[in-house]
């Protein structure tokens, strides 16, 4: 039987606390599908652009780590918040001669050109990111960073930050930069950095000089797209390291495929006849797809149905003919059956996790009982999400539901397509490890 699949947008790990009411994962999808991605990719994330910010993240950490203290004393920017600054408002004002930042796939690179530029300000607190330790570029790559070793948990340089920040300087010709040798144009470049630093924590604002040969040198020795060769081989080294050989697998894979998007990279590495661990991960995660694509599906259906009905609510007698849903109830137990013996077979504890949260639509149901359990369910998904729970986005109106006016869907299915078709909802970093190689072999 073929169902209707909505052409979603790939989510990324959540941040309920500042997600507003839930705006994401209204089902509770994304903890095992970020799981998965985990097995398959450890480290990578999907957030992550270019793997050269993990190399600026490591210099930062190596020329200013010894201020992490006084920041929590003082309670003001990080270290890592305050190099951020400085390193992106160099990339936003030399971007018409190195472009740095119209390359670099920063999160709020419009923000930093129109603060900077535009409006002519310093970046600070008020003006960068809401979240910075989550969404500025250390914290992106921090998962990267720490299984690489290249950075701790308190983003202080790690135990592999040296050999990474000396394979840098030794490309960029700044010899003497890691162990501060005196006399040497390294030094003078750590200095100049961490006096950058150490002055916009004590300012709470970017605080690093203007000269354009400062700037410049920034550019020129941190340009996400421009990797030496000493660095890019001990990235590639690490990302393809025999420690973890899954990735390994995947990032020499993934140089020899046509690209395209998750779902086409996918179909085109189990193609290809990889090593059963990796088959086992990819496998797994095309069957979870599939199962979780039919039940946002039919409960899309219903935001859509209750779009339609306007301020009516609607029924489960009323709507238990909709042909998209007795398509989803009809397809649910078989998909949901292969999906857990697939992560079973992977990760027994993470198919305990997916029998906890859905083994309510393990079994048949009627068109009511499911529309009945899947608002359930939603119900429950809002109410565990962090800080202290979200509104459902149906309210709740006599015998029936009514959708709120955010969370209205205005495309009533009635055509069905076919299942098996691979189109993900959710981001398995793919995507992310094809970017790191382009950028590594380039």
């Amino acid at each position: 039987m073929a169902l209707s699949l909505l052409s979603l947008p790939e989510l990324s790990e959540a941040d309920p606390q500042l997600a507003g009411e839930g705006t994401l994962d209204p089902v509770g999808l994304a903890p095992i599908a970020d799981r998965l991605a985990e097995l398959l990719v450890p480290g990578v994330r999907s957030r992550m652009q270019r793997i050269r910010f993990l190399t600026a993240a490591a210099v930062g950490a190596q020329c200013s780590s010894d201020l992490i203290d006084s920041s929590m004393a003082e309670g003001g920017p990080t270290p890592s918040i305050a190099f951020e600054w400085i390193v992106l408002e160099a990339f936003a004002r030399r971007d018409q001669e190195f472009k740095c930042l119209s390359e670099s796939g920063v999160a709020g690179s419009a923000k930093v050109r129109q603060v900077v530029l535009k409006a002519k300000g310093r970046l600070d607190p008020s003006n960068y990111l809401k979240a910075p330790n989550v969404f500025g570029f250390t914290g992106v790559y921090l998962p990267l960073a720490r299984d690489f070793g290249v950075l701790k948990d308190d983003r202080r340089a790690g135990r592999a930050a040296p050999e990474l920040v000396r394979a840098w300087e030794q490309d960029q010709g700044l010899e003497g930069f890691t162990d501060l040798v005196a006399g040497t144009p390294g030094r003078q470049f750590a200095e100049q950095l961490r006096k950058a630093v150490s002055d916009s924590m004590a300012a709470g604002q970017c605080a690093a000089p203007l000269r354009n040969s400062f700037l410049d040198q920034i550019c020129e020795t941190m340009h996400p797209g421009k990797i030496g060769d000493r660095e890019g081989r001990l990235l590639r080294d690490w990302l393809e390291s025999p420690d973890q050989a899954v990735r390994s697998e995947l990032a020499q894979s993934v140089l020899e495929i046509d690209g395209g998007t998750e779902q086409e990279v996918f179909a085109q590495l189990l193609a290809r006849g990889p090593s059963p661990d990796v088959e086992r991960r990819l496998q797994a995660i095309v069957d979870f797809e599939r199962f979780a694509r039919t039940l946002l599906s039919g409960f899309d259906q219903l935001r859509a149905l209750s779009t339609a009905e306007g301020s009516k609510p609607i029924t489960t007698s009323g709507i238990a003919n909709d042909p998209i849903l007795k398509d989803v109830v009809k397809m649910l137990p078989g998909l949901y059956s292969v999906s857990y013996r697939s992560i079973c077979d992977l990760d027994p504890l993470l198919a305990e996790k997916l029998t906890s949260r859905f083994q309510g639509f393990a079994d048949p149901l009627s068109v009511e009982i499911f529309v009945s359990q899947v608002l359930s369910h939603h119900d429950d998904v809002q109410g565990r999400k962090p800080p202290g729970g979200k509104r459902p986005w149906f309210e709740r109106q006599g015998n029936g539901w009514v959708i709120r006016r955010d969370y209205r869907f205005d495309v009533v299915r009635e055509k069905s397509v076919d299942v098996n078709e691979l189109r993900f909802i959710h981001p398995y970093r793919m995507s992310a490890m094809s970017r790191f190689m382009d950028d590594l072999q380039s």
